[in-house]
């Protein structure tokens, strides 16, 4: 298991997730006309194992996760479920919104 910045984000009535494998933090990724920037600000400077990014999704009310390992740990953890994923210049990335 790798390395991923995570960064936990408490807000009034929110716990968001937010997890990137560690060599796509900084990176702008392209598919097609949609372009994203996995944003240091957003995913934070905390580099976690991928146990302790799990241990964080089971308190979190939204994910955001960006990487294939990160992602792929979540689907055999159960909270994404692969149909519910995309890929963009070939790196998974999934949102969960818990309701």
């Amino acid at each position: 298991m790798g390395l991923h910045y995570l960064n936990v984000i408490h807000t009034k009535d929110e716990v968001i997730v937010a997890a990137c494998d560690r060599e796509l933090r900084g990176k702008t990724l392209r598919e097609g006309k949609l372009e994203v920037t996995v944003n240091p600000k957003f995913y934070g400077d905390r580099l976690e194992t991928t146990e302790k990014c799990i241990n964080e999704f089971a308190k979190a009310t939204k994910l955001n996760l960006f990487g294939n390992e990160i992602v792929e740990n979540a689907i055999k953890a159960g909270y994404i479920d692969r149909r519910n994923t995309i890929r963009i210049q070939g790196q998974l990335h999934a949102q969960l919104v818990k309701v």
